[in-house]
């Protein structure tokens, strides 16, 4: 797949201050740089970008592409991936291993795993008053440990299902110039089998000069005419 970068601006740009009911928690990665101005931020809608991928014909997912998919998950920006194995749908949260390692494990959480519905505002478990009664009442009301896993569960990324989606956010602006920027510095040091390509902008059709040979239609496909007397015609299938 390929991701058109004036394009996902432009959306982001044209729901930019348009309240759309979502609000996700996240903690925003910071790398030193300046951020956007308030009225910046105002004009851009946070982005969730989810890229599907089909990353081999197999039950799991060609070599050539595990460090690229490792170098992608510990990527500022990532959400993490869904995949898992066959008929096994799972939520990778992380990744551990050496950068460019064949041999990088992925953490998941299976999302099959039921939980109770967590209360929310200030009476949920999770909401601190700073009244630690209160708190330790709350807490003793709902089983907040079923939340977390006893043991990390992980597998080798090389084991995955090679269908699978990534997915990134991008708060601002420069969040998606500097994921646009590490994501073509992947395909770009993986020529001949990139995860995905970055482009500027959509490639224009070539347009039919007016002095071009007669082009006429016909069935599925388009016949040139190289003028009378040439046999040697040739046709443009659709």
């Amino acid at each position: 797949p390929e991701l058109y970068l004036d394009e996902v601006v432009g959306l982001c740009e044209q729901w930019g201050g348009v309240d759309v009911g979502l609000q996700l928690q996240y903690a925003p990665h910071t790398t030193g740089g300046a951020r956007g101005t308030p009225s910046e931020d105002a004009a851009w809608s946070p982005l969730l970008l989810l890229v599907p991928l089909k990353l081999g014909v197999g039950r799991t997912i060609n070599p050539v592409y595990v460090p690229q998919l490792h170098a992608a998950l510990a990527m500022p920006q990532s959400l993490g991936m869904v995949g898992g194995k066959h008929n096994a749908s799972l939520y990778f949260v992380g990744v551990q291993g050496k950068s460019g390692s064949a041999h990088a494990e992925g953490f998941y959480l299976d999302p099959h795993t039921v939980q109770p519905a967590a209360e929310a505002g200030p009476y949920s478990c999770y909401y601190a008053t700073g009244d630690e009664a209160l708190d330790a009442a709350k807490l003793a009301q709902f089983p907040a440990d079923s939340y977390h896993c006893d043991r990390p569960r992980h597998m080798p990324l090389a084991a995955v299902d090679p269908s699978l989606a990534l997915a990134f956010r991008a708060d601002s602006r420069e969040d998606l110039e500097e994921l646009a920027e590490a994501l073509d510095k992947l395909a770009r040091q993986s020529p001949l089998a990139p995860l995905l390509t970055v482009a500027r902008a959509r490639p224009q059709a070539p347009a039919v000069c007016p002095s071009s040979p007669a082009i006429s239609e016909r069935g599925g496909s388009v016949t040139v005419d190289q003028g009378e007397g040439d046999a040697d015609g040739w046709e443009l299938l659709d």
